[in-house]
């Protein structure tokens, strides 16, 4: 046993990756998401989700980002001890206080929504439970305490302890066997139930049982009191001490689809085994359970340290960690002569070969070792950024002593920035700002300083044929002897170059800025990274070509290219990486067919069959989260029906545990024609028009294929405004409206044509009123009687004044407006023969108010003659005498006049109304009064006429006419 122990702990010391540096291990804490750093178990879901139980609830995680739930979420505790998932798709989480929720759709259950949780309880706390082909749930703890969920409902419950006083009973594990008898493994044995009331045998030849762990297919794992495994078929061992652990604090064993058998412990990491070997030991502190996931990585929570992923590669790849470089990162590494390679971790040197160590360290005066290179005489050639170059010859690796022998080194004495020894290994060439230097390897390191006056000297390289190129202010090529420029280089001579690679003798490539790669064939050149459907997440470093396949390194990963110089005839090529992320890569090589990769994790040997021809795992894309207006829907439905809307947001991501990212390709369809591809993981649509879309979703990384198309039915409902039938029907009142509105019009023309037509005829009957047969008969009469009593002075007035009233009152027909001076002129003249007529029995007057402007002011014409006649006819005509006309125009307001015609004549009896046959009013009245509404109406103007006694208490009270009169500011 002590033996066994020694040995134990030997190949743990070899074998065992520092954790911190080791790239196959990913540690997930509180920086990276966790809500603690204390986790107590890991699954798997059906869908892919990781899920971890921790002091602080249950996180959900898809590889890129994690989901909590807590307390106020629905959980019965925080303290989250086990997590398991049902047949049904329920994901059940056991926790410390005893309690149990599941979550289903989005939904965290507990005795409150799902109130058989509530007798679902126990003052010790679950251990897990088994699920029978007919899904029935099998709680138990190691108690021996058995309750049984069926459908979700409680049904039963047993305690099966041990009556045995000196024996107590513990139940590890609870399965069931091929014929269909529930299996208890207990501290005391194996008991085998028909039903948790009765147990049919007790298998107690097993001896005690320590631990039990149920594997698929009726198998089980146990660990006996003397720390001895032991596989077993249903209660039948068929496999005895396949291991022998040196931890009886195993919390998990589990055995991967290669295999190997995983055992976790809680106080010496985790190991793994193949045919009882150690291949493996990680210091994981305070491990729990253990899970295999669908990409083949195993995980695990610390109980210490948070979680851990541990890539499926771990045990396909080799690894030296820092403790072996003096817990320093590797900086350089270059191809030793017979075999082997040579790195560097700064200080010193290091020959490594069948992953064994030797090493030497070398002086170099506090300056950091970048550069090696081992000329054909066994001469290595050390150098860094601003070193001396340090050659160090006779070197000798002693294997017995496992030592670099060697003799003292000899230094330049100078500090250069690089290094290049062109391919005869004759000259060795590198630079310090300014200045090229030349060391000549075959006399004693002859060193010249050739000037060429191109500026601060940033790079140089041996180009494929063997002539050095040097990029300074330009690119400046030279053979040794002479120096010129080269139209191939000097595009790029306003551009950074940061690495170079000969490919062949008429290949090469630069790699200018760190992220684009030149190739240059026949003095022709193509960018490989142009058209590439996969992003570079960082600069690229520098470049190594082998096997047909071009590696090329960023901070991070690896990525490589198969057969790059397919792109002189394909115009593509594709871009694949490794599914390893490093700590700051600072060199790679490919010797043996193994891909090295030195990093500040240290020393990294890949396959390269295996790492360029590696399966691939797909991705599996899944909906996150939509949203309307910044307000989350529930994707429970599987679809969107919305209306009146106008920002659809959609949120993805994908179920990815490598450290290759998902990209995605996306389109709406119904709207898009083209996918849509790229990293980003959100999506809007504004103002999307009613109709059914369907979004459609799928995933890939690397190389990989794309995941099956995933869809989210998107229907957009329309507004009552939007719907088809609505807008026909507003189409219809539309036309409608348009209808009554041209109908309104033209029956409004129309009115106006017969508004204008009344007008006219009104016009002709009132001019007509005004020039009846009774007026003029007496107008002539009148001339006759100054004729015949020979007053023809008279007969002469009059009759100029009655021919100007003919003439003015023909005028009028002219325009339907007067000026309020020409109307006046005109009353005057009727007036003045009126007067005349009537022997000078009244006198008149004419008022205009000062605010009138009566000469531009313009009023209907014919208006006021019918008033002052029926004013002269029938208010005055029967005094004798002493008859008085007056006529005032008073200026209302800008769109109307007021006119008031008053005589002392005898009055009226009725003052309501002129229109009444009683007051004497005649026809010309009666069409004067139907012209006024008409001009009224036209004229926005209301138009009337008010009548009433001017003196009411005196025997002739007199009559005053009140007419308002539309008014028209310019003169027509």
């Amino acid at each position: 046993m002590k033996k066994s122990y020694i040995l134990l702990l030997l190949i743990s010391f070899l074998l065992q990756h520092a954790l911190a540096q080791n790239p196959f291990v990913t540690n997930y804490s509180i920086s990276d998401g966790l809500p603690t750093s204390k986790g107590n178990c890991a699954f798997q879901d059906s869908k892919g989700f990781m899920w971890f139980g921790t002091d602080a609830g249950v996180s959900r995680f898809d590889g890129n980002q994690f989901v909590h739930y807590t307390e106020e979420d629905g959980l019965s505790g925080n303290l989250v001890i086990r997590i398991k998932e049902d047949k049904k798709g329920q994901i059940w989480f056991l926790n410390l206080n005893g309690t149990v929720n599941y979550y289903s759709n989005g939904i965290i259950y507990n005795d409150n929504n799902a109130p058989f949780l509530a007798e679902l309880k126990t003052n010790f706390l679950f251990h897990n439970f088994f699920e029978d082909t007919d899904s029935t749930l099998y709680f138990y703890n190691t108690a021996s305490e058995i309750y049984v969920v069926k459908n979700n409902k409680y049904i039963d419950y047993q305690n099966l302890k041990n009556n045995d006083a000196h024996l107590s009973r513990s139940t590890y594990a609870l399965n069931m066997s091929s014929d269909g008898h529930l299996l208890l493994w207990a501290s005391d044995g194996i008991l085998e139930l028909e039903n948790i009331d009765n147990i049919t045998k007790h298998h107690r030849e097993t001896g005690l049982i320590h631990k039990a762990f149920p594997l698929d297919k009726n198998k089980t794992l146990i660990l006996d009191q003397f720390g001895s495994i032991h596989l077993f078929q249903d209660t039948e061992p068929i496999q005895k001490n396949i291991l022998t652990s040196e931890s009886q604090t195993i919390n998990d064993i589990i055995i991967d689809n290669e295999g190997f058998i995983w055992i976790s412990t809680f106080d010496k990491g985790i190991f793994c085994y193949q045919n009882e070997k150690l291949v493996a030991h990680l210091d994981i502190r305070k491990s729990q359970n253990l899970i295999v996931d669908n990409e083949n990585n195993i995980w695990t929570a610390s109980n210490f340290d948070g979680i851990y992923k541990i890539n499926r590669n771990i045990l396909k790849y080799e690894h030296i960690g820092l403790e072996e470089f003096d817990n320093k990162g590797i900086t350089d590494i270059a191809p030793a002569n017979n075999k082997g390679v040579w790195v560097t971790n700064g200080e010193s040197l290091f020959w490594i070969h069948n992953q064994k160590k030797f090493g030497r360290k070398i002086p170099v005066e506090g300056h950091i070792l970048e550069s090696i290179y081992q000329l054909k005489n066994n001469t290595v050639i050390l150098s860094g950024s601003n070193t001396n170059i340090n050659f160090i010859e006779e070197v000798k690796v002693n294997e017995q002593k496992n030592i670099i022998e060697h003799v003292e080194p000899w230094k330049s004495g100078y500090n250069v920035k690089k290094v290049v020894v062109d391919s005869s290994e004759n000259k060795l060439y590198s630079f310090a700002n300014d200045r090229l230097i030349t060391c000549d390897l075959k006399s004693p390191y002859t060193t010249s300083f050739p000037p060429l006056n191109i500026g601060r000297i940033n790079n140089l390289f041996i180009n494929n044929k063997n002539l050095v190129v040097i990029k300074g202010s330009r690119f400046t090529v030279t053979d040794g002897d002479s120096t010129y420029n080269n139209a191939i280089y000097q595009q790029f001579s306003d551009q950074i170059l940061t690495s170079h690679l000969n490919l062949d003798k008429q290949n090469e490539i630069l790699n200018i800025y760190g992220n684009n790669l030149y190739l240059i064939h026949n003095e022709q050149t193509y960018n490989l990274t142009k058209d590439l459907k996969t992003q570079i997440d960082y600069r690229i470093k520098d470049m190594v070509y082998s096997e047909n396949t071009l590696f090329f390194f960023t901070v991070k990963t690896v990525y490589f290219i198969t057969n790059p110089l397919d792109y002189l005839t394909t115009g593509q090529v594709e871009l694949n990486r490794l599914n390893i992320e490093f700590n700051n890569i600072n060199d790679i090589l490919c010797q043996d067919s193994l891909l090295y990769v030195a990093s500040d994790d240290g020393l990294t040997f890949i396959p390269i069959k295996e790492s360029v021809n590696s399966q691939p795992q797909e991705t599996q894309p899944y909906f996150t989260k939509v949203s309307l207006n910044d307000e989350e829907l529930s994707l429970l439905e599987n679809k969107v029906v919305f209306k009146n809307k106008n920002r659809l947001s959609i949120e993805f991501s994908s179920l990815n545990y490598s450290s290759i990212p998902s990209e995605y390709s996306y389109k709406m369809k119904g709207l898009d024609d083209n996918w849509s591809n790229g990293r980003e993981t959100r999506v809007v649509y504004l103002n999307l028009e009613p109709g059914e879309y369907t979004f459609q979703l799928k995933s890939h990384k690397n190389r990989e294929p794309f995941s099956e198309v995933i869809e989210l039915p998107v229907i957009v409902n329309p507004t009552f405004f939007q719907r088809t039938s609505t807008k026909v029907l507003l189409l219809f009142l539309t036309l409608f409206f348009l209808f009554l509105i041209v109908r309104f019009f033209y029956q409004r023309k129309i009115q106006q044509k017969e508004t204008d037509h009344l007008l006219i005829t009104l016009e002709h009957k009132a001019l007509q009123s005004m020039m009846n047969p009774h007026f003029i008969f007496n107008a002539l009469g009148s001339i006759q009687g100054y004729l015949l009593q020979n007053k023809s002075s008279e007969a002469g007035t009059y009759l100029s004044q009655f021919a100007r009233l003919i003439r003015q009152n023909m005028n009028s027909l002219k325009s339907n407006y007067i000026c309020i001076d020409d109307e006046i002129e005109r009353l005057r003249n009727y007036i003045a023969l009126e007067k005349l007529r009537s022997n000078n029995r009244f006198e008149y007057e004419i008022i205009v108010d000062e605010e009138l402007d009566s000469y531009e002011a313009c009023i209907p014409s014919m208006i006021i003659q019918p008033f002052v006649e029926n004013a002269i006819w029938h208010g005055i005509s029967p005094l004798y005498e002493g008859g008085k006309i007056k006529v005032i125009f008073n200026y209302l307001d800008e769109k109307s006049v007021e006119v008031l015609v008053e005589d002392n004549g005898v009055g009226i009896k009725n003052e309501d109304s002129i229109s009444n046959p009683s007051h004497g009013l005649n026809m010309g009245i009666t069409l004067t009064k139907k012209r006024l509404k008409l001009i009224g109406e036209r004229q926005g103007v209301k138009s009337t006429i008010f009548t009433s006694n001017l003196f009411p208490e005196e025997e002739f009270p007199g009559t005053q006419i009140k007419i308002i009169i539309p008014l028209v500011e310019a003169k027509l």
